[in-house]
């Protein structure tokens, strides 16, 4: 066997002797210079100081030969007492060239992000309308600004998406459609928003649902002064639908496991798809439950809605 094959109890490890080895050099290198240090490693070394999952962040998948092995097979091995893991900054500057090679991957297809995008701007561009309408209520003229932070809340979890990362997207796009739904029920309830603003109360999407399904709230929208061309009948049958799946990546289960099997953190098409889809219906969503409240935002934001105007 030859000599640097070979496991033994070195009394001082060339790699730990030099920190330059494992460095924030590696993680910014290319595999070919991952492969150099590979050369000065055993392969128990490698496994011991890396990990699988650490070492899937600097190696592609499709392995990389270096030191006279594939350094993507068998790394699986028992870490040794001596090994030094990836410090906080090395692991953090991996998973960020990780993150930035998937969303290079994505970028072919980022066009397919548009109709999501308009969407989200268009609600945007509602916030002046809002805050003129708002006029001298403190608590409507913040509500108002509220749109801004679905805009931006929107775009990141499509970044997110096209970076490989669908769990916290799904999340960002729920609170999406959870604030825009406030901005409706608790534009004519000022002491909810103060209780929700500077009280800390909890937001219950049921509870949002239902006070904007009540008769109630029914009869404030048939006496407006602008009439509503907009019914939300069909739009909350595909609320709590939505919601739920949206929400499914909130609590851990195994199938929406971020590190598990050969998707762990890999930028898939399918799954922007997804993302994409779901940030179109909440966007639709939130515009309708709007437009019925404010028929001076219609002409904004109607034409930007997928289907017939129901939420689809």
């Amino acid at each position: 066997m030859r000599r640097d094959r070979e496991w033994r109890e070195p009394q001082q490890s060339p790699v730990a002797t030099s920190r330059s080895l494992i460095s924030r050099d590696l993680v910014e290198e290319s595999c070919e210079d991952a492969g150099d240090l590979a050369s000065h490693l055993t392969r128990r070394e490698l496994a011991g100081r890396f990990g699988v999952f650490y070492w899937s962040l600097l190696v592609p998948k499709t392995g990389c030969r270096a030191g006279g092995y594939n350094l993507t097979e068998n790394l699986d091995r028992s870490v040794e007492s001596d090994a030094r893991i990836l410090t906080a900054e090395e692991l953090l500057s991996a998973l960020h060239n990780k993150f930035c090679s998937n969303f290079e991957a994505a970028r072919p297809v980022l066009s397919t992000a548009k109709d999501a995008e308009r969407q989200a701007r268009a609600l945007s561009s509602a916030c002046k309308i809002l805050g003129h309408l708002a006029g001298d209520h403190p608590h409507q003229v913040a509500l108002g600004s509220c749109l801004d932070e679905i805009f931006a809340d929107s775009m990141c979890a499509i970044y997110l998406a096209c970076s490989g990362l669908n769990v916290p997207a799904r999340m960002l796009l729920r609170r999406s459609l959870e604030l825009g739904l406030l901005v409706a029920a608790y534009w004519d309830s000022a002491a909810n928003y103060w209780g929700w603003r500077e009280h800390d109360k909890d937001v219950r999407f049921s509870e949002l649902c239902d006070y904007l399904q009540s008769d109630g709230y029914r009869s404030l929208l048939a006496h407006q002064r602008v009439a509503s061309l907009v019914d939300t009948t069909e739009t909350f049958k595909l609320v709590s639908q939505l919601y739920s799946e949206l929400s499914d990546v909130v609590h851990p289960k195994a199938r929406n496991f971020s590190t598990a099997g050969a998707r762990a953190f890999e930028f898939r098409l399918d799954d922007l798809t997804r993302t994409l889809s779901y940030a179109v219906r909440v966007h639709s969503v939130v515009a309708n439950v709007l437009c019925a409240r404010f028929a001076e935002l219609q002409p904004t934001l109607l034409p930007h809605l997928s289907g017939k105007n129901n939420g689809n």
